[in-house]
């Protein structure tokens, strides 16, 4: 008797691969849509950037606008409005900060019309008119202590 040959179909994939086609191909992380002629990644989810050579969903760097390549990793280049470039993240400015710490990322230093609060590296306003401040640590406020010559 002549043995039956019946091809086998593939109906359901292993966690690392996806089916595309009728063949395994690995699951490339962040890839919403494949092309069945080269197995790579057309269309990544909002979260991913498409590399380069379509091989590849890079995870977007959070509040960044421009990228250096769109290889791994990313490097961001420049940051959304509100947001600056330090330690090749994107973290909030600062309200009159001159300068960020590297390594915790917190204002170190207020431009002229500011002054530094310690206990949350802040920047707070400086009054109008006002030789002298100091800030009450209890309430986080900054007040005048001496006021310019001719004020009150």
């Amino acid at each position: 008797m002549a043995e039956l040959k019946i091809p086998l179909k593939c109906t359901k994939c292993e966690c690392d691969f996806i089916l595309l086609s009728n063949k395994y191909i690995p699951k490339i992380e962040g890839c919403l849509e494949y092309s069945e002629t080269t197995n790579l990644c057309n269309k990544c989810d909002t979260n991913y950037l498409l590399s380069e050579n379509n091989d590849k969903c890079l995870p977007k760097i959070d509040h960044c606008s421009v990228y250096a390549e769109l290889k791994s990793p990313l490097i961001c280049t420049k940051c959304e409005w509100d947001f600056i470039l330090l330690s090749e993240q994107c973290i909030p400015k600062i309200e009159g900060c001159l300068e960020y710490s590297e390594t915790t990322n917190l204002c170190d230093k207020c431009d002229s019309n500011y002054v530094l609060y310690e206990n949350t590296h802040k920047c707070l306003r400086k009054k109008k008119h006002c030789e002298s401040h100091y800030i009450d640590d209890d309430k986080g406020k900054i007040y005048c202590r001496k006021c310019e010559l001719d004020y009150f």
